[in-house]
């Protein structure tokens, strides 16, 4: 029996799949991505591109600040991108997670921004050879957790198994997708509603996740 949530995948697939897959493009092109760049039009400089703070509008080639951080202070941002600046990105890393961990250990950041180390350990692992991205675990941080939660129920994770939420939704998605997916889809996720009580528990078990402060 299919998902619920099938007719929320599939539009997700054809639509906003798509714009994602676009900007991961854009990334791996990007010549200096820790310091920023300089965007040309027809041999106009347009503007200075400070990846993550601002974002490129792969449609129309124009930079807006990045919704993910607006409401990240200038200050915040440069301090970031400075601290990024000096960091040994040459060093082996085996996998997304020791990346991210990586970059929380050494980015200078209290909590409350980890959404802005997710997006920057997602693009700059995008620009680095091999590519780095989050394969295993599916990164849930403000829209992406909310979207989470609106099927699964309550939770304080802040990642979950690939293979659970892939259940969950009857999808073969990555978990850059799936992430993208629970943020975008988050108010028609919780408009279909959450899994009953009995499957989260059983999914949780079988995946071998432990529950914390999930409602009953």
């Amino acid at each position: 029996m299919p998902s619920k949530y099938k007719d929320i995948v599939d539009c997700y697939s054809k639509g906003s799949r798509v714009r994602l897959h676009k900007m991961l493009d854009l990334c791996t092109s990007l010549h200096d991505f820790v310091y920023g760049i300089e965007i040309s039009q027809n041999g106009e400089k347009v503007a200075r591109c400070c990846i993550p703070a601002c974002e490129v509008d792969c449609f129309s080639i124009r930079l807006q600040r990045n919704c993910h951080q607006r409401q990240v202070s200038n200050g915040i941002l440069l301090a970031f991108e400075k601290k990024m600046g000096s960091l040994n990105f040459r060093q082996t890393f085996h996998n997304f997670d020791e990346f991210f961990e990586y970059v929380v250990a050494n980015c200078g950041l209290k909590n409350g921004h980890c959404l802005l180390v997710y997006d920057f350990c997602l693009r700059k692992g995008q620009h680095m050879s091999p590519k780095i991205e989050p394969i295993e675990y599916v990164y849930l941080f403000q829209g992406a957790k909310e979207g989470a939660e609106n099927v699964i129920g309550k939770l304080n994770n802040y990642k979950l198994p690939i293979k659970l939420l892939q259940d969950v939704l009857d999808t073969n998605l990555s978990s850059i997708e799936i992430e993208d997916l629970l943020c975008v889809c988050k108010e028609h996720l919780k408009y279909i509603g959450p899994i009953t009580a009995k499957k989260r528990q059983a999914l949780f078990k079988k995946h071998n996740v432990l529950l914390l402060n999930v409602n009953k």
